[in-house]
């Protein structure tokens, strides 16, 4: 009965997808004393790297302790390219893994183990509206302008003079010294309910998989991220966040590239080889002790 019940857990076990971890910036007339709260009590997300190149997939859920305007800060380490995402491949790629566990465990496999200088601070080079979403895609240039840079954003915004927490600039200011000069700006509205908006696709050149988290900083409560992670091999060497304070959830899962692509071309387009490795990864923690990113090979 006992191993029955383990069987049974591992086939009908549901990945939550959901959103990567960003910064975020209350927009309003708030002091030190009310500034909201900005709650992520889940990130997830659906990242395909095939050693050169990342697409990362994300549809968001947050809440703040009162209404608010937020602008949301997502690090990357290259320019991307923004689309939308088509949020029915988060169902489509937990369909896939319930059939690959139970093709597994059937299969006698049994459950396994777990740009130069333009003298500006900072330059625009993408905006657009994507449903709920107000996104631009910002190349910082120069870190000691950069909180001009944001104060200027909300005056031409309307929303006048923001309180922006030290913390997110100090992090910015670390991401920078790392080499990350490329940051996705998203507005969007919360309220005390938990929000989903529409999924946002970001795809980027980058020759290590790469998750941020250190941009949580400024944000409130506990998480729990779940990451799908669709690669050549699979990931063996965690050179971000130590591989103990991730667990996965299954054992690496070896699965047909075709069926990724039935799930999203692009992704699928990624990979040269027939069958490419699945793994989910589990990371649980208080938002503000993350201080290192998911970078793995």
């Amino acid at each position: 009965m006992a191993l029955t019940s383990l069987v049974l857990g591992l086939v009908f076990y549901q990945p939550q997808l959901g959103f990567a971890d960003r910064g975020s910036i209350p927009w309003g007339n708030w002091n030190a004393q009310n500034m909201p709260e900005i709650f992520e009590p889940a990130q997830n997300a659906i990242i395909a790297w095939n050693g050169k190149e990342e697409i990362l997939l994300l549809s968001t859920d947050l809440k703040a302790s009162k209404p608010t305007k937020v602008l949301e800060v997502l690090p990357l380490p290259s320019e991307p390219i923004v689309t939308r995402g088509d949020i029915a491949s988060f169902a489509k790629i937990n369909a896939l893994i319930n059939e690959e566990l139970r093709e597994s465990w059937f299969g006698g496999k049994g459950p396994g183990d777990a740009r130069a200088a333009s003298g500006a601070a900072a330059e625009v080079t993408f905006h657009e509206k994507i449903g709920a979403h107000d996104i631009r895609v910002v190349h910082v240039l120069e870190s000691s302008e950069f909180e001009q840079w944001l104060r200027d954003f909300f005056k031409k915004e309307g929303a006048g003079s923001q309180q922006i927490s030290p913390v997110l600039l100090a992090t910015i200011e670390q991401y920078l010294l790392d080499g990350y000069h490329w940051f996705v700006f998203d507005v969007v509205e919360l309220g005390l309910q938990l929000k989903s908006n529409d999924a946002i696709q970001y795809r980027f050149a980058t020759d290590k998989f790469y998750y941020p988290m250190r941009i949580s900083a400024t944000d409130s409560g506990e998480t729990n991220i779940r990451l799908v992670a669709l690669t050549e091999r699979g990931l063996s060497r965690y050179i971000g966040l130590p591989q103990e304070s991730i667990r996965q959830a299954h054992r690496k899962l070896q699965v047909d590239t075709a069926k990724i692509a039935n799930i999203s071309q692009e992704m699928g387009s990624l990979f040269r080889s027939e069958t490419i490795s699945l793994q989910t990864l589990r990371i649980q923690g208080n938002l503000k002790s993350f201080d290192l990113d998911v970078l793995a090979r």
